[in-house]
């Protein structure tokens, strides 16, 4: 192919722009629209609403000695205290540092709680179980059990001590004063957590994630609830009667891209003994090859006062589908369960708050509130430590939560932050363009305040050397603002909101709109085909196709509406005859008439259909040469010679413009043709000749003819007449 540019002559001068009429525009109003940029201070919500973040208070600067942060509780006093792993080291946070305060004889202490007196926590190792710590740092055994190598949880038991999940048999155990009276064993090898609800106790498993209701008094249980992910890491009793259970299943969350510390999915450094034959009274399924138990949180607090199990448990319901990520379920009290959060990550500690969940997790140091029902899903806190690994949260809803790719500490106050910043993501207009103005749609209460800035540049990285200066911030209450940064190719976008501590601008959406220069469409293929043939009988039998179809794959990087001209002319002419002018772009050609021979064809299309006259573009693409046949080849020398009661007979073959592709003969018939080579074997030139020998024709008259078709399905024909004698 040939490929020539053309422009539409235009009046300008030489710094003006060609502008396409139509102008582009970016909006923003979704989660995902806000969530590739960066956001500083700032949260969103799954209904695509900006708002200022929770503080974040750093209580323990992440110090990489520590391990990882594994258990927190914090005080009626407001004094915060840390477990570290792996180890059994319990530490008070001190003006920013982390003073040594106990020690249990553990490799891990995964649950922690404060209370009047004190400190309790649950200790894996060889010395598994319960642990009291009193004021000054002491350490005095409530319960152990030498079968016991895991305490992933406990709870205040309605009569008295506490229920107790362990692992690596999958037991619950019933405490009071210092013996463990077994109230459920299952199939899985750990019950991870625990909550008492109004209709018993709640236990969530891994390797098969059950939720599963106990009686600890008839010691019977019902599985509740059969999770598709493999764990179940925290649950929680709402005051209504009803469950929210969250999972932590990492293989789930490897859908984010990112991938945990090791020190939050490790396991305790001590081997888990054989497990015995299951006694389970559950009704679980058989449980899957043993595997390590994976790293699970629970934050302790005081539950609903219990009320005994008289209601029939419901049946066992199975999940409503299983999508990507972890999720957090809630099943209400009458068993029916439906999913308030997805996400791709880990949850690995949650709590409740007037009505409100707050989500610690892994993969990506996100914490999350979710209002059910509201059904709304807010990001408030971004850590730097990508695995959140512990939670607490005190009665007036502030949130201390510890980590685990970096041991930290941090608190979330109740307010708000005063002020932060959303920066997009570069938007790329593809070219050069023009800014033209900007909407924010906000609100924005008494005493607050929300402003946008832009900036602009021509390589895709945001560059102080590269990128113009942010202009001055404009408040998002005027409505429509012109932007002021200069032309460019790349622009980003800086909302800045302002609250008073307890207050935040809310933002609901960006509209951004720009124009690029008007640039020239693109023909990027021509090809000419004939017109389909018939779809009955056989090839030979077509007529000729003189019917030809023009196609043009051709765009517009303004998305501007295009107009195509078709021309042709014979090879070696000068002179382009128009064809159809402002057409689409598929046209037919009817060659009927016209010589044969070798013809281009040249294709334009333009973009004057959305631009003023004058500052249209085009652009046009010449097809190779087209070979016009319309004359059928010609059968010359066509003679019949007898020999005995056979014939033979010779042809000769010819086409001036176009191969032949098929030879024929017959026999005193139209309709019962049969196929021959040529005497090279092959149909490939403009010339062939035929020699067929005909055996086995009766006494008398014949009539022998001879047909040839080339590759343009034009066919001629020729005939011979043969007396056969006795």
């Amino acid at each position: 192919m040939t490929r020539t540019a053309l422009s539409v002559v235009c009046i300008l001068t030489a710094c003006a722009w060609a502008l396409a009429v139509q102008p582009a525009e970016w909006s923003h109003g979704t989660e995902a629209d806000f969530a590739s940029g960066k956001l500083e201070k700032t949260a969103l919500t799954s209904l695509g609403e900006l708002t200022l973040a929770r503080e974040v208070e750093t209580l323990l600067p992440p110090e990489a000695k520590l391990g990882m942060i594994s258990a927190v509780a914090v005080s009626d006093g407001g004094d915060v205290y840390a477990a570290a792993a792996p180890g059994g080291k319990i530490y008070r946070l001190d003006k920013g540092k982390a003073v040594e305060f106990a020690e249990l004889p553990a490799t891990l202490v995964r649950c922690l709680t404060a209370d009047k007196d004190g400190l309790l926590a649950g200790a894996s190792g060889k010395k598994a179980g319960l642990y009291r710590i009193d004021a000054k740092g002491k350490v005095s055994p409530v319960w152990t059990d030498e079968a016991v190598t895991y305490v992933w949880a406990f709870v205040p038991a309605a009569g008295g001590g506490w229920y107790v999940a362990t692992g690596a048999e999958g037991k619950v155990y019933h405490v009071r004063g210092a013996k463990g009276e077994v109230i459920y064993d299952g199939d899985d090898e750990n019950v991870l957590s625990l909550v008492v609800g109004v209709d018993g106790l709640y236990a969530g498993t891994a390797e098969n994630g059950l939720i599963v209701r106990i009686d600890p008094a008839a010691k019977t249980s019902r599985i509740a609830f059969d999770a598709p992910e493999k764990e179940i890491s925290c649950i929680l009793a709402a005051p209504d009667g009803s469950i929210y259970a969250a999972t932590g299943d990492t293989a789930k969350a490897s859908a984010s891209g990112e991938k945990p510390s090791a020190e939050a999915t490790g396991a305790p450094a001590e081997p888990a003994p054989a497990k015995a034959a299951p006694k389970a009274t559950a009704t679980t399924a058989p449980a899957a090859a043993p595997a390590a138990p994976r790293r699970v949180v629970l934050v302790a607090g005081k539950p609903p006062a219990a009320a005994p199990a008289s209601a029939p448990s419901p049946p066992r319901p199975t999940a409503t589908g299983d999508g990507g990520g972890n999720a957090v379920y809630h099943i209400d009290a009458e068993g029916f369960v439906r999913t308030v959060f997805r996400r791709p990550v880990s949850i690995w500690a949650m709590a409740l708050h007037q009505g409100r969940l707050i989500l610690a997790t892994g993969h990506g140091g996100e914490v999350f509130s979710v209002d059910p029902a509201a059904d709304r899903t807010s990001m408030i806190a971004k850590l730097d430590p990508k695995d959140i690994t512990a939670l607490a949260a005190d009665a007036d809803g502030r949130v201390v939560l510890g980590t685990a790719d970096k041991a930290g500490v941090y608190a979330l106050p109740t307010g708000v932050a005063r002020q932060g910043t959303l920066v997009s993501d570069p938007l790329d207009a593809k070219q050069i363009a023009r800014w033209g103005t900007v909407d924010v749609r906000a609100d924005v209460p008494a005493w607050c305040s929300a402003t946008v800035a832009t900036r602009s540049g021509n390589v895709a990285k945001p560059d102080e050397k590269t990128w113009s200066e942010w202009s001055k911030e404009l408040s998002v209450a005027k409505g429509w603002q012109k932007v002021a940064s200069p032309p460019g190719r790349f622009l980003q976008y800086r909302l800045t909101l302002k609250g008073t501590g307890k207050v935040s601008p809310v933002v609901e959406g960006v509209r951004v709109v720009y124009q690029v220069g008007n640039l020239a469409p693109e023909v990027r293929a021509v090809k000419v085909t004939p017109a389909p043939a018939p779809k009955q009988g056989p090839p030979a039998e077509h007529p000729p196709l003189p019917l030809r179809v023009i196609e043009a794959a051709a765009a517009d990087p303004n998305g501007d509406p295009l107009a195509f001209r078709y021309h042709y002319r014979r090879a070696g002419d000068r002179l382009w005859i128009e064809l159809a002018d402002e057409a689409g772009p598929k046209h037919p050609w009817d060659t009927t008439g016209m010589p044969d021979g070798a013809y281009e064809v040249r294709v334009t299309a333009g973009d004057e259909k959305g631009n003023p006259p004058g500052q249209a573009l085009a652009d046009a693409r010449v097809f190779k040469p087209v070979v016009i046949d319309n004359t059928a080849p010609a059968i010359g020398n066509l003679q019949a010679k007898r020999a005995g009661k056979a014939v033979t007979v010779t042809a000769s073959v010819a086409d001036t413009t176009s191969r032949i592709v098929q030879i024929d003969y017959s026999v005193d018939s139209d309709a019962k043709w049969v196929s021959v080579l040529p005497a090279d074997g092959i149909c490939d030139d403009l010339t062939e000749s035929i020699s067929v020998k005909i055996d086995d024709l009766s006494v008398g008259a014949h009539r022998i003819a001879v047909r040839a078709r080339d590759i343009c399905n034009n066919v001629g024909y020729g005939s011979v007449e043969v007396e056969m004698k006795e």
